[in-house]
């Protein structure tokens, strides 16, 4: 049963990874060199991920009238990212109204949060509207279609289309069964030729046909391949808890900077460590949370 509750490692070791790069992107890693770049790379990859993940909940969702699915929805997502969202937000918040009011973008470097969110009411809707599970999953098929020619062309800087592309690939890959691999290192060959191909992206230079394969073939493969490696490795686990903070917390970073913090180190310290900070408070008070629980069994 405890098997079951493990995190698949490799992904968490993934989102660490990618989100390093984005860390490095907009400017906060004190490495200046040329590799970890672009980081948008990054972006599709949590983007498939995301929607291979929402497929469980969104048959919960389903269950409920339709009010009531968005709001459980809205209230586990927004949730579930905890205070390094909403304390990112409020830094947004303080740097156009205080030092930036000229910048109009509330959600800063959350835009995606924001893109992911508005992708999941849709299919939420499009759940509750199409009973017909083969017809909910061709238009799924024909959104992923759509958005990948749309995301291809000027409209990419929208990011709608490349929230509702990357989403949708990844909960059509949901749908291809699981492959039955008798030795439980064969699963590792497809994800190391996947692995190999996003790394080279993310430290060399590429094309932009290298770009379109990697989002539209490589990222949802990777995923698809990754959740069926036999993978549990703590280190792994914690540098993946670590992950949507390093995000968030660039907000606090850009608001440090434009109050003449210009020091990479800091920055990045600054970043690291309340990410470390607020999975260490969220597992403090799970435990408290936890033991609190057990006492009434143990009372006398």
């Amino acid at each position: 049963m405890a098997n079951n509750k493990r995190k698949n490692s490799l992904i968490e070791l993934l989102r660490f990874v990618f989100a390093l790069n984005v860390v490095k992107n907009h400017g906060y890693f004190p490495y200046t060199g040329a590799y970890f770049s672009p980081g948008r790379l990054s972006v599709e990859f949590f983007f498939v991920l995301g929607g291979y993940l929402f497929v469980k909940g969104l048959e919960r969702y389903d269950e409920l009238p339709l009010h009531k699915g968005l709001f459980k929805m809205y209230r586990e997502k927004l949730f579930g990212l905890g205070a390094p969202l909403f304390i990112g937000l409020l830094a947004n918040v303080l740097r156009i109204f205080i030092l930036r009011p000229e910048d109009a973008g509330f959600w800063g470097y959350l835009w995606y949060v924001h893109d992911m969110l508005i992708v999941y009411a849709v299919y939420v809707v499009l759940r509750k509207l199409i009973k017909n599970d083969k017809a909910f999953w061709t238009v799924v098929a024909v959104v992923t279609a759509v958005a990948a020619v749309m995301r291809s062309t000027y409209f990419y800087s929208w990011g709608y289309f490349r929230a509702a592309y990357a989403i949708s690939a990844g909960m059509l890959m949901t749908r291809i069964p699981k492959i039955n691999f008798k030795n439980k290192l064969l699963p590792w060959l497809p994800v190391g030729a996947c692995l190999s191909y996003s790394l080279r992206m993310l430290l060399f230079d590429y094309n932009m046909v290298e770009d379109v394969v990697l989002n539209l073939a490589v990222y949802p493969a990777l995923i698809y391949f990754a959740f069926q490696v036999d993978c549990h490795i703590v280190a792994f686990d914690i540098l993946g808890s670590l992950s949507f903070g390093m995000y968030a917390y660039q907000c606090v970073a850009r608001l440090a900077f434009d109050l003449a913090c210009e020091n990479k180190w800091l920055l990045f310290g600054l970043i690291m460590g309340l990410s470390a900070l607020t999975v260490l408070i969220r597992r403090l008070v799970y435990k408290f949370k936890s033991k609190r629980r057990v006492l009434p069994d143990n009372a006398t």
